[in-house]
Protein backbone atom coordinates (compact mmCIF):
# COMPACT_ATOMS: atom_id res chain seq x y z
CA UNK A 1 0.00 0.00 0.00
CA UNK A 2 2.58 2.58 1.10
CA UNK A 3 4.82 1.85 -2.06
CA UNK A 4 1.86 2.52 -4.25
CA UNK A 5 1.25 -0.82 -5.44
CA UNK A 6 -2.24 -1.57 -3.88
CA UNK A 7 -5.38 0.59 -3.24
CA UNK A 8 -7.22 1.27 -0.22
CA UNK A 9 -10.11 -0.91 -1.81
CA UNK A 10 -7.50 -3.72 -2.50
CA UNK A 11 -6.52 -3.76 1.13
CA UNK A 12 -9.89 -3.08 2.15
CA UNK A 13 -10.89 -6.88 0.10
CA UNK A 14 -7.33 -8.58 1.01
CA UNK A 15 -8.48 -8.19 4.58
CA UNK A 16 -11.88 -9.33 4.40
CA UNK A 17 -10.19 -12.14 2.47
CA UNK A 18 -8.16 -13.03 4.75
CA UNK A 19 -10.93 -12.58 8.02
CA UNK A 20 -14.33 -12.66 5.95
CA UNK A 21 -16.34 -12.25 9.29
CA UNK A 22 -14.72 -9.29 10.19
CA UNK A 23 -15.98 -7.51 6.67
CA UNK A 24 -18.16 -4.61 9.09
CA UNK A 25 -15.14 -3.81 11.34
CA UNK A 26 -12.84 -3.68 8.48
CA UNK A 27 -14.88 -1.82 6.76
CA UNK A 28 -16.00 0.56 9.32
CA UNK A 29 -12.09 1.28 10.70
CA UNK A 30 -10.89 1.87 6.96
CA UNK A 31 -13.47 4.33 6.57
CA UNK A 32 -12.66 5.98 9.82
CA UNK A 33 -8.79 5.86 10.41
CA UNK A 34 -8.56 8.99 9.86
CA UNK A 35 -10.69 9.74 13.10
CA UNK A 36 -7.84 8.07 15.26
CA UNK A 37 -5.24 10.19 13.83
CA UNK A 38 -3.69 12.70 15.85
CA UNK A 39 -0.59 14.69 16.29
CA UNK A 40 1.27 14.69 19.42
CA UNK A 41 1.24 18.41 20.95
CA UNK A 42 4.46 18.09 22.78
CA UNK A 43 5.99 16.66 19.58
CA UNK A 44 4.86 19.06 17.47
CA UNK A 45 6.38 21.92 19.61
CA UNK A 46 9.23 19.78 19.78
CA UNK A 47 9.67 20.98 15.82
CA UNK A 48 8.91 24.25 16.07
CA UNK A 49 11.59 24.81 18.75
CA UNK A 50 14.13 22.66 16.52
CA UNK A 51 12.93 24.78 13.88
CA UNK A 52 13.46 28.27 15.87
CA UNK A 53 17.12 27.22 16.20
CA UNK A 54 17.44 27.10 12.14
CA UNK A 55 17.54 23.74 12.13
CA UNK A 56 16.45 22.34 8.43
CA UNK A 57 13.21 19.72 8.54
CA UNK A 58 12.09 17.49 5.75
CA UNK A 59 9.46 14.59 5.68
CA UNK A 60 10.35 11.36 4.63
CA UNK A 61 7.01 9.99 4.98
CA UNK A 62 4.93 5.98 3.52
CA UNK A 63 1.76 7.72 3.59
CA UNK A 64 -0.14 7.29 0.85
CA UNK A 65 -1.36 10.16 -1.57
CA UNK A 66 -4.73 9.44 -0.14
CA UNK A 67 -3.84 9.77 3.56
CA UNK A 68 -1.36 11.75 3.36
CA UNK A 69 -3.39 14.88 1.63
CA UNK A 70 -6.01 14.28 4.56
CA UNK A 71 -2.85 14.80 7.01
CA UNK A 72 -2.19 18.18 5.35
CA UNK A 73 -5.32 19.68 5.36
CA UNK A 74 -5.97 18.52 8.74
CA UNK A 75 -2.29 19.28 10.42
CA UNK A 76 -1.57 22.65 9.79
CA UNK A 77 2.12 22.32 10.94
CA UNK A 78 2.63 19.57 8.32
CA UNK A 79 3.20 22.88 5.91
CA UNK A 80 6.29 23.86 7.99
CA UNK A 81 8.87 21.59 6.85
CA UNK A 82 11.48 22.69 4.46
CA UNK A 83 10.22 19.88 2.38
CA UNK A 84 9.78 16.34 1.69
CA UNK A 85 8.72 13.54 -0.31
CA UNK A 86 6.97 10.31 0.76
CA UNK A 87 8.46 6.73 0.43
CA UNK A 88 8.54 5.89 -3.55
CA UNK A 89 10.69 8.93 -3.98
CA UNK A 90 13.96 9.29 -3.27
CA UNK A 91 14.68 12.12 -0.08
CA UNK A 92 18.64 12.51 -0.81
CA UNK A 93 18.14 12.89 -4.97
CA UNK A 94 15.67 15.62 -4.54
CA UNK A 95 17.33 17.15 -1.31
CA UNK A 96 21.21 17.46 -2.55
CA UNK A 97 21.98 19.37 0.07
CA UNK A 98 20.85 17.13 3.11
CA UNK A 99 23.94 15.27 4.54
CA UNK A 100 23.29 11.77 5.78
CA UNK A 101 26.03 12.28 8.17
CA UNK A 102 24.61 16.23 10.27
CA UNK A 103 21.42 14.66 9.48
CA UNK A 104 19.05 13.05 12.23
CA UNK A 105 16.57 10.55 11.29
CA UNK A 106 13.39 9.44 13.68
CA UNK A 107 11.28 6.84 12.61
CA UNK A 108 9.21 4.87 15.30
CA UNK A 109 10.16 1.46 13.18
CA UNK A 110 13.31 -0.27 14.59
CA UNK A 111 13.89 -1.56 10.87
CA UNK A 112 13.82 1.94 9.24
CA UNK A 113 16.46 3.20 11.75
CA UNK A 114 18.18 0.16 10.55
CA UNK A 115 18.02 0.91 6.92
CA UNK A 116 18.27 4.98 7.98
CA UNK A 117 22.19 3.91 9.42
CA UNK A 118 23.15 1.91 6.50
CA UNK A 119 22.72 4.73 4.39
CA UNK A 120 24.84 7.14 6.93
CA UNK A 121 22.27 8.85 8.72
CA UNK A 122 22.21 9.96 12.62
CA UNK A 123 18.99 7.56 13.87
CA UNK A 124 16.69 7.86 16.67
CA UNK A 125 14.51 5.22 17.01
CA UNK A 126 11.48 6.79 18.54
CA UNK A 127 8.75 4.52 20.48
CA UNK A 128 5.78 5.12 19.12
CA UNK A 129 3.78 8.35 20.86
CA UNK A 130 7.28 9.21 21.89
CA UNK A 131 7.96 12.35 23.04
CA UNK A 132 11.43 14.15 21.36
CA UNK A 133 12.00 16.30 23.87
CA UNK A 134 13.31 13.52 25.90
CA UNK A 135 15.56 12.60 22.95
CA UNK A 136 17.25 15.86 22.05
CA UNK A 137 19.66 18.39 24.15
CA UNK A 138 19.79 22.11 23.17
CA UNK A 139 22.90 23.95 23.86
CA UNK A 140 24.48 27.47 22.48
CA UNK A 141 27.29 26.89 20.31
Amino acid sequence: YDRGALTAGDIRDLAIRDEPKLRREITHYLNHWSERFTALTDNVETFYHIREEGVKTFILSNWMPDSYEYVLNHFAFLHDFDGGIISYECLLKKYPEIDPAHTLYIDDMPRNCDSGRAAGFITLNLPTNGPIADYLEFTEI
